[in-house]
């Protein structure tokens, strides 16, 4: 749901006027737009409460007196949170009129998988303190319970059951009633030897169940989200076994710090694993003088 333009009455009329969506679930982006901000003065925006703790961006205010940035929905539980900034130059803080609701989510990593394999559950938005209840369509046995901290947040692993190739929805529900659910296939998966890392990282990437004898073409079949190229470390493609496995390194390309999905294409979809991009390439001169 968009934003509407809502003054806040705040101390010398420094406002937020507009936030992109007011009802959100974790990781998403929301445009902030406020006005009357002392011009040149750097204005911070914060989630619920004016604290170094809850600071989600810096930015400055235009020549206009308005200021214009982008922040990132942090973990936190369900219900109506606020958007908060302050002026530097005044010391003046104001907060967005509208409450920002948060919902819940979840996300599987893997995404997909074979039997046996574990998969684990992060879940986001829920209640606070609340026990999770698990329902996998089938795709598990498993019937044990998880609770949230006090973010509404909570990880769970479980085992996958069943050899029936197709997709299933795994759901997670509060005892408020409050839910998510998200989509998990049976098939083809990969394994990453790490998750996290700078543009220029270098990463082990193991296949498994994709179909027997293809080849996988590099900057093509291999990207960031469907979207950035990938290349493999040695800009050659591929050659997927006759058992359906590979081993393949690639290298993150040059993007925007943030989280991404590492996506290798099959012939039946395409096959992703989670990566956090948390900095640039970093170069290394020897020796650094002479």
């Amino acid at each position: 749901i968009m934003g509407v333009y809502t003054m806040t009455e705040t101390t010398e009329d420094f406002s937020i006027d507009y936030v992109s969506k007011t009802i959100v679930e974790y990781g998403d982006v929301l445009r902030v737009i406020g006005s009357d901000i002392t011009a040149g003065s750097t204005v911070n925006v914060y989630w619920d409460f004016v604290t170094a703790a809850n600071l989600l961006n810096v930015t400055t205010g235009l020549s206009s007196g308005n200021f214009d940035c982008e922040v990132e929905v942090p973990s936190a539980e369900y219900g109506s949170h606020y958007i908060w900034a302050k002026d530097l130059a005044t010391g003046a803080t104001t907060s967005y009129e509208v409450p920002i609701l948060v919902m819940p989510k979840i996300k599987l990593s893997p995404a997909s998988g074979l039997k046996n394999d574990d998969i684990t559950i992060k879940g986001y938005g829920f209640s606070e303190d609340s026990e999770i209840t698990f329902d996998y369509d089938g795709l598990s046995e498993d019937e044990s319970k998880d609770e949230t901290d006090e973010l509404g947040y909570f990880e769970y692993t479980f085992e996958v059951d069943t050899d029936v190739y197709t997709t299933y929805d795994v759901k997670a529900t509060d005892e408020n009633g409050y839910n998510a659910k998200a989509t998990f296939t049976l098939g083809a998966a990969i394994t990453l030897d790490k998750e996290v890392g700078p543009a220029g990282t270098i990463v082990k990437v193991e296949g498994r169940g994709f179909t027997e004898g293809t080849v996988i073409v590099t900057e093509v079949g291999i990207t960031l989200d469907g979207t950035y190229p990938v290349s493999t470390k040695d800009g050659e493609d591929i050659d997927v076994s006759s058992t359906g496995t590979f081993t393949a390194y690639v290298v993150i390309p040059s993007v925007e710090i943030g989280d991404y999905e590492i996506t290798i294409l099959d012939v039946a979809a395409p096959i992703m694993a989670e990566f956090e991009v948390d900095g640039e390439t970093s170069i290394t001169v020897t020796p650094e003088y002479g």
